[in-house]
């Protein structure tokens, strides 16, 4: 199988998500109804295409009629330069001394394809500095962050005034990346930039399962790109199941508040065995459809 640059795809938290084409007969749409309330799961990969809108008119109506927009994070409610701060190093280190000079000249090397000079990247954190030459190797292949399903519901939810909630925060995320990544840093950079320049076709492949609202083909897609990666069990553990469950916990709570909510999350948290659906089916006895 094609390596798909799923951990990449899932760690780039500045950009939103992608959309559901029209003519499935079923999406990565759930449902979930309580006594008091209903609660809708949107399943996200973290890239978009302008030509997936419009989605289909069962999750158009789904958003119009729900209470609140829940997203992983809200990036309106972020600093920036609170945020760049997390992400680069402080004066006087380099990302030289974070990563071998074998890793960096590799780095150096796609960054050099896009005509990006070293002092662009040079005080970035590792996982930072390989985060951005995927985001400029996506747009560059004609992903568009401002297209993504994050995005596109923000702006619906401003033009409708409805208000906005987070299951977590980019504090909590980077704080992640930082606590996790800190002794792996050659080893993440290195997994990521496999097959870099094959980026597009990769995606495309997860794209097609995902148009089907072929959940089985998408598990597949995304949890196979752990199988070689270093310390895989542990960053799956970090990074998803232990995410997932928190996310459920907050989930669980919109479904005891009597309103309608319109959750939009990465896929990987709400499929397969230890995913969001999974854990509230199994936990809280819930119904969920999958529309």
């Amino acid at each position: 199988m094609k390596r798909l640059h799923k951990l990449l795809i899932f760690l780039l938290i500045f950009l939103s998500l992608l959309s559901l084409s029209a003519e499935a007969k079923q999406h990565i749409f759930w449902g979930i109804n309580s006594d008091s309330a209903t609660v809708y799961l949107l399943g996200s990969i973290h890239v978009g295409e302008k030509s997936l809108y419009p989605m289909d008119k069962v999750i158009r109506d789904a958003f119009d009629k729900s209470d609140f927009l829940v997203v992983e994070v809200d990036m309106n409610k972020v600093n920036p330069f609170e945020l760049m701060k997390r992400a680069y190093l402080k004066d006087g280190d380099s990302l030289k001394n974070y990563i071998s000079p074998e890793v960096y000249n590799k780095l150096k090397t796609e960054f050099d394809k896009l005509n990006i000079r070293q002092s662009f990247y040079s005080k970035m954190k590792p996982w930072f500095a390989v985060l951005t030459l995927m985001n400029m190797k996506m747009t560059k292949e004609g992903f568009d962050a401002a297209s993504g399903i994050d995005m596109h519901f923000m702006n619906k939810a401003s033009e409708n005034n409805k208000e906005v909630l987070e299951l977590e925060t980019a504090d909590f995320q980077i704080s992640l990346l930082d606590s996790i990544l800190g002794n792996m840093q050659d080893d993440f950079v290195l997994y990521s930039m496999q097959d870099i320049d094959s980026t597009k076709s990769q995606v495309d492949e997860m794209y097609n399962a995902w148009k089907k609202g072929d959940v089985k083909a998408l598990v597949e897609i995304a949890f196979a790109e752990y199988d070689d990666m270093p310390n895989a069990e542990d960053f799956k553990k970090a990074f998803i199941y232990d995410r997932n469950v928190g996310m459920a916990k907050k989930i669980e709570q919109f479904l005891k508040t009597g309103k309608t909510y319109f959750v939009v999350v990465g896929a990987a948290h709400l499929i397969g065995d230890k995913g969001i659906l999974k854990l509230l089916e199994n936990e809280n006895k819930y119904v969920i459809v999958q529309y």
